[in-house]
């Protein structure tokens, strides 16, 4: 069960919410706090059993050591869905036109933002 923003183990199913925004900050599922400037490859979250993980490649962007998130890695199975910055989405290292379906898994448009929503209930929001 999810109680006071904490999980407690029981069979039923609980949402959880994690956001990566700005140069880059970082809230994760528990409500905790974070903001970091590395140059790196991160991993944002997976499902233990490997049925997906979600990536995101920080780089440098101007002169003065602030990082900014260049493109998130969505893998669903054998499915691997790269968001770049600007929009431009490839699955399996082709891109593709929105909106497109693979299966259980819908990646859209919605505004300005290029939306993943997947039976297995996870959703990314990537506003480019």
């Amino acid at each position: 069960q999810c109680k006071g923003r904490s999980w407690e183990c029981t069979t039923q199913k609980c949402a959880g919410l994690c956001t990566a925004t700005g140069d880059p900050h970082y809230i994760t599922f528990d409500g905790k706090q974070f903001s970091f400037m590395g140059e790196c490859n991160y991993l944002l979250t997976e499902e233990i059993s490997g049925a997906f993980a979600v990536t995101a490649e920080n780089v440098p962007c101007g002169t003065n050591g602030i990082t900014c998130t260049k493109s998130v890695n969505v893998d669903i199975g054998s499915v691997k869905i790269h968001l770049l910055r600007y929009k431009e989405v490839t699955v399996n290292g082709v891109e593709i036109t929105l909106p497109k379906k693979y299966n259980t898994i819908e990646i859209a448009r919605a505004g300005l933002f290029v939306v993943i929503t997947t039976e297995i209930g996870l959703t990314v929001i990537w506003d480019g």
